[in-house]
Formats: structure tokens, sequence, C-alpha cells
């Protein structure tokens, strides 16, 4: 069913485990929050994500998709 709506996976298991552990555990990070990563490497997310009026207007879509769950 995700395959079908997102394609195909972009990594194994395997990998996807081993950054999540990484990114949970890693002494490194200890003091990194609010920060994208693909994988193990910090990285740019999409540049919506860093405007202001696109993250207002998925907050009120978000919002008011799940207002009569709530």
């Amino acid at each position: 069913m995700v395959s079908d709506h997102f394609g195909p996976a972009q990594t194994s298991v395997e990998k996807g485990f081993s950054a999540v552990e990484f990114l949970a555990t890693s002494k490194d990070l200890d003091e990194v929050t609010g920060e994208y990563f693909e994988g193990k490497t910090h990285a740019q997310a999409n540049a919506q994500a860093y405007d202001r009026e696109a993250r207002e207007k998925l907050r009120q879509i978000t919002k008011n998709s799940i207002a009569n769950y709530l």
C-alpha cells in the first residue's frame, strides 16, 4: 500500500534503522535539535520548510483537517 502511493523505498530497512539508531544515540548530536538529516548526514530540507508562510498554511490545513477528531 505504501509503495503504491510513494513508490519504492529509497533505502533498505537496515540502512534506515542504522540512520535512526545513529541519530538517536550519537553523543556528537546531543545538543542538536530541529535539524534535518538525510540518512546520517546533516542536510537542507525542502525550501518550503524554511518558508514561514508555507509552514503557517500547512499548520492551518492540518488543524482544520483534524479538528473534528479532537
